[in-house]
């Protein structure tokens, strides 16, 4: 009976194929790796529920290319018969993968793409991150109530995710009595120098200025520019994003970051017991100097709610 029984279990046991998409090259590489750690270590240190197993299958989707991330979807669900699709840092990506997703009923865990809206667009999408006005909200009443700033101006990248902060923030920061001074959008990706953003900021004398532009090169040229054109010295100060402060960019960004107030969902400083176990877990992995952020918490906790999701269903992931 025994026989039967181990046998019986062994034939149920699936392969459970998981598309992985972020960009792996190109100035956006570092964010897709962060995603990739973070569920590299997850499937180090768990197993898969039931007796199954887990292959993932990487795709480059290079940057924010819509595109790409929908081609290499399709192909996913089409040529490699996927289970679930996941990674996926960019919101204009998510949204065109989740177009593929619609129509083929491949579920997608999302482990960045901030947009508020996105889960609405697919009874098949699920979220392990976070949205942006979840921080940008709250912090624009903490920016009039506790900073005490009055006038402020806003400088964000022209794309779902910027706006989408910029509208949380400024709904938050006029209700508690401030004033948005400016706004002002940046091309994105295509920005290379921010100085002519930066100077409008600094001409217009704001009491502040919110930022916000994607983590990796964009984020920390924001902050060297603001800076470099003296905009502290001036008063101004800098209120940003996680983005602009990553946790895994702090040691190379050095002193610039001083003075710069963030609002985030995680903080690989955070001294809960877990956080403090999943840093180390980290840095035995991938060095004593490296650093997980919120793309790698993102990943990890995407792959537990897919581990989850296999435990509860058998590994049938199936719509």
């Amino acid at each position: 009976i025994l026989g039967i029984a181990l046998g019986s279990a062994a034939a149920q046991a699936k392969t459970i194929k998981i598309g992985f998409i972020a960009p792996l090259s190109g100035p956006a590489a570092d964010m897709g790796q962060d995603l990739y750690r973070g569920l590299e270590l997850y499937l180090n240190t768990h197993q898969v529920p039931g007796g199954n197993t887990v292959q993932i299958i990487k795709r480059d989707s290079t940057g924010p290319k819509a595109d790409v991330a929908k081609r290499l979807a399709l192909e996913l669900v089409t040529q490699d018969k996927v289970d679930v699709l996941t990674g996926v840092v960019f919101s204009k990506n998510a949204i065109a993968i989740l177009d593929v997703a619609n129509k083929a009923r491949v579920p997608v865990m999302l482990m960045n793409s901030a947009t508020s809206s996105i889960t609405t667009l697919s009874p098949y999408a699920a979220r392990s991150s976070f949205t942006l006005w979840q921080s940008a909200y709250p912090f624009g009443e903490y920016a009039a109530t506790k900073l005490n700033i009055k006038r402020i101006a806003l400088i964000y990248a022209n794309y779902a995710s910027g706006k989408d902060t910029a509208r949380a923030f400024r709904t938050s920061f006029e209700k508690f009595g401030g004033e948005i001074v400016a706004d002002i959008p940046f091309p994105f990706p295509d920005t290379a120098d921010f100085t002519p953003f930066l100077q409008r900021v600094k001409d217009i004398k704001p009491d502040a200025v919110y930022a916000f532009a994607p983590g990796g090169k964009w984020g920390t040229s924001l902050l060297k520019t603001y800076n470099a054109l003296g905009l502290r010295e001036t008063g101004i100060r800098l209120l940003a994003t996680q983005d602009i402060v990553l946790d895994s960019e702090l040691n190379g960004i050095g002193d610039i970051a001083q003075g710069v107030i963030s609002l985030s969902h995680y903080s690989a400083a955070a001294d809960r017991p877990a956080n403090k176990t999943f840093v180390a877990e980290f840095k035995k992995a991938y060095g004593p100097d490296a650093v997980p952020n919120f793309f790698t918490v993102g990943a990890w906790d995407g792959m537990d709610a897919i581990f989850y999701a296999i435990d509860k269903t058998g590994g049938d992931l199936s719509a």
